[in-house]
């Protein structure tokens, strides 16, 4: 089984055309914290959000099903770093309402995280919160379905109208995922400023076009 920041990087070498990321990782000796035991209730909270339309489809490779999407939302959350420590293994996958969100950069020493994730969003709504330890793109529709309705059973709400208004930035439209991941490029600069090699990675030129 591969690790998270496998999938990571091949998704983001995929999407900027063969330019070469490098993502910060725990030295393999380094002790973890333990996985939540109800991960949904952690704290996370939404410090921006950039809806965006994209003019060439691009594919959701964090679904198993991996859909494509020409719309979404970009996301800057905050949560305890304790929360964003990669591991060799499965561990708790963000969800915004019953969707997966892909995890652009680690957060792991910021406490913030940038993510993407596809299709309309309803953000007063729809909680975001970690689920079950899991690899993303091994989440389906259905099991994504189950692991909202955990969350809120638990109580997990959405932000609500008033706050998501507060954040909210103007909508994006882009040419295709190579702008949409140089705009979240400009997210990590700003909130993980120590993830200089991925903000470098994400900004390398197109290749074949």
């Amino acid at each position: 089984m591969k690790p998270i920041s496998y999938w990571i990087a091949a998704v983001l070498v995929a999407a900027v055309g063969g330019a070469v990321i490098a993502l910060t990782t725990r030295p393999q000796d380094g002790e973890l914290p333990a996985l939540s035991q109800t991960p949904q209730i952690e704290g996370i909270r939404l410090i921006e959000a950039t809806p965006f339309t994209l003019l060439e489809p691009h594919t959701h490779y964090w679904r198993a099903e991996q859909p494509s999407y020409t719309q979404g939302v970009l996301l800057v959350l905050q949560t305890n770093p304790e929360n964003l420590v990669p591991r060799q293994t499965y561990e708790h996958v963000l969800y915004v309402g019953d969707e997966t969100a892909e995890r652009v950069n680690v957060g792991e020493r910021s406490g913030h995280i940038v993510a993407i994730v596809p299709g309309p969003v309803d953000l007063a709504n729809a909680p975001i919160y970690f689920g079950a330890p899991a690899l993303p793109e091994q989440v389906t529709a259905a099991s994504a379905r189950g692991e909202l309705s955990r969350a809120n059973a638990l109580g997990v709400r959405g932000v609500g109208e008033s706050a998501l208004e507060a954040v909210t930035a103007e909508p994006l439209v882009l040419q295709d995922a190579y702008e949409l991941y140089l705009q979240a490029s400009f997210a990590v600069e700003r909130f993980a400023p120590d993830e200089r090699d991925l903000v470098t990675g994400l900004r390398a030129p197109r290749v074949g076009r």
